[in-house]
């Protein structure tokens, strides 16, 4: 009976440090920053700011552009999509100004943005979403 009180006390004393060591990180977890607030784990950065690339308004269907936000794509552009006639030069005739993410070029460092402020354009846009409706395109 006493070799069973002693290991009930060992585990008692092992959960109760789990316990503790638990507590702990807990508390240790959310790093506090110089404002008070818990500092972000990963944090993307400011979006980069290209808007002024832009022309005022498309000279495809001259509508005026619109402001957005979109992903930063980096690496080589998938000019594959080469179906029956279609190609990146086609594409670019049809919707110029679409702009549903941003090539940023091939190297990537610790604070390359994941986010531009792009203009676009609508009818750009309806007409690309037009022209891969079809499921054929990618």
């Amino acid at each position: 009976m006493k070799g069973m009180s002693e290991r009930f006390v060992r585990l008692s004393v092992v959960a109760l440090l789990g316990v503790v060591l638990l507590a702990v990180a807990l508390l240790l977890v959310p790093r506090l920053g110089k404002s008070g607030q818990p500092e972000a784990t990963f944090d993307e950065g400011a979006p980069l700011d290209v808007r002024n690339r832009y022309p005022a308004q498309c000279p495809v269907h001259a509508t005026p552009l619109a402001d957005d936000t979109v992903p930063v794509s980096y690496g080589l552009p998938d000019f594959a999509p080469v179906f029956a006639g279609d190609s990146y030069g086609r594409q670019m005739d049809l919707f110029p100004y679409a702009e549903v993410k941003y090539a940023n070029g091939c190297v990537i460092s610790d604070d390359s943005p994941w986010r531009a402020q792009v203009r676009y354009c609508s009818d750009c846009r309806d007409a690309r979403s037009a022209y891969f409706a079809d499921g054929q395109r990618q």
